[in-house]
């Protein structure tokens, strides 16, 4: 999980987004994302049971990918309703799909890999040069 946290933390920093991480928060008080300021404050004491890599990946998408309702501060909530934080819920998944996914070829590069390891580059040549 660390990994995909300092994955978080250079997006951050590329986009010129500050993150928090505070101890001195009190348990029941969200995460916060203040898009003007591009500031995220994470609360390492929170009391839900959400991973902090998920709960950064959520509140740096509503500064990366902006939202329908643009709120001056969002309060992280695995529950919320609301439009703007069901898309930053599945922004957040899909930064850290691509994270967990970075090393693994696309189909393509898969089956281009997979021909030449059984040596099918050779047949299709041949086979795409036969007249129709």
């Amino acid at each position: 999980m660390i990994d995909l946290i300092n994955y978080l933390n250079i997006i951050s920093n590329r986009n010129d987004i500050k993150v928090v991480y505070s101890q001195e928060l009190d348990a029941y008080t969200p995460d916060l994302s203040v898009p003007s300021q591009r500031k995220i404050i994470i609360n390492r004491k929170s009391n839900n049971n959400v991973s902090v890599a998920f709960r950064l990946a959520h509140e740096l998408s509503h500064i990366l990918f902006g939202s329908v309702e643009q709120n001056r501060v969002y309060a992280f909530s695995i529950g919320a309703t609301k439009s703007s934080e069901r898309i930053a819920h599945e922004q957040a998944m899909h930064m850290i799909v691509k994270y967990v996914f970075q090393d693994t070829p696309s189909n393509i590069e898969t089956t281009l890999i997979l021909w030449k390891y059984w040596d099918y580059l050779p047949a299709l040549k041949m086979w795409l040069a036969k007249p129709l």
